[in-house]
């Protein structure tokens, strides 16, 4: 599924896959030019995202979701921006940066990584819903597990806590204490041997 959307949405290809998908890479993108610089305004960094993926071939502005998604983002990225301007972190924002572990088995690319002298913040962003009835969707707490799990080792840092920046419900916590990340850390590795074992 991973190769299938790079290789819908990467430069130069004209999409022909989903909208939201497209919409969804813009927000990521204006996000992203807003954190790594701050004098811009929303607006201006929302302009600019879409300008750009136009003469890539994929205008998100023509998406009919398009208005409404940037809507949203107005509504939920100061709530993110605050997060972000906390006083307790000591580095910059680690924007989509590529983390593995030592031992070659994972490997992931956060949105978003926040490092303080005794925590990480691990926040992912995700245009649509996130939670149903039984609490947050675990394809959603899986992958903040993953990048919860290589920041800790990235970082040397044992505490850690986790956002998912939804444009549907705003800021949504998802446990990855230490338990859950070894927790989530043997099933994958109980998956990836089951998986060697089918496969010639």
């Amino acid at each position: 599924l991973r190769v299938a959307f790079d290789q819908a949405n990467r430069a130069g290809r004209r999409s022909e896959g989903n909208p939201a998908a497209l919409v969804g890479t813009a927000i990521h993108r204006c996000i992203e030019a807003l954190l790594r610089d701050r004098s811009q305004t929303l607006e201006g960094a929302w302009e600019l995202t879409c300008r750009t993926m136009a003469k890539e071939g994929n205008d998100p502005t023509q998406a009919p979701s398009s208005r409404r998604a940037f809507s949203r983002l107005r509504r939920r990225l100061p709530a993110l921006l605050e997060l972000v301007d906390d006083a307790e972190w000591t580095e910059e924002p680690h924007i989509e940066e590529f983390l593995a572990s030592s031992d070659g088995m994972f490997e992931g690319i956060p949105d978003l990584v926040l490092v303080g002298q005794r925590r990480l913040l691990v926040v992912d962003y995700k245009s649509g819903f996130v939670s149903d009835d039984g609490g947050v969707d675990e394809r959603y707490s899986d992958q903040l597990l993953l990048y919860a799990h290589l920041s800790v080792e990235r970082f040397g840092i044992g505490s850690a806590d986790a956002y998912l920046l939804s444009l549907r419900e705003g800021l949504v916590p998802v446990d990855v204490s230490e338990e859950q990340r070894n927790r989530y850390v043997r099933r994958a590795i109980d998956e990836i041997r089951t998986y060697d074992q089918r496969v010639p």
